[in-house]
C-alpha cells in the first residue's frame, strides 16, 4: 500500500502538503477497512483511531527495547501467538523522525 500508515498529518496537517495529506488519509483509511488489526505506540493515537476504525481493530503496542539479545523462535511465536499475529503476517510501520 502506498502512503504512510500513521496520524501525523490530523494533527500537524502545516507540516504536509496537501497532496501527502490526502494521500495519508487515504492510505489510513483503506488500512482501517481492510487489516485485521491497527497497531499503534501510544494511548493518544489509540484513542485518534479508534474514533474512525472498527471497533476493537485498534491495539497498542508500546516501543521500547528490553533486550537486544536474539530471541529464540519458540518466544517469538509465542509473543506473535499472543497478539493474534503469524509470522509474515503482519506490516510494522514505525513512521519517520522528524527533525
Amino acid at each position: 500500500m502506498r502512503g504512510r500508515l500513521d496520524t501525523q498529518h490530523r494533527d500537524f496537517p502545516d507540516f504536509f502538503p496537501a497532496a501527502d495529506r490526502r494521500q495519508r488519509e487515504r492510505s489510513l483509511r483503506a488500512a482501517s477497512r481492510h487489516a485485521r488489526f491497527l497497531v499503534c505506540l501510544s494511548e493518544f493515537v489509540r484513542e485518534k483511531l479508534e474514533r474512525s476504525a472498527p471497533a476493537g481493530s485498534v491495539v497498542k503496542i508500546p516501543f521500547g527495547v528490553r533486550d537486544l539479545h536474539p530471541v529464540p523462535a519458540a518466544r517469538t511465536a509465542e509473543i506473535l501467538r499472543g497478539h493474534r499475529l503469524t509470522p509474515g503476517g503482519y506490516l510494522y510501520y514505525p513512521a519517520n523522525f522528524w527533525p
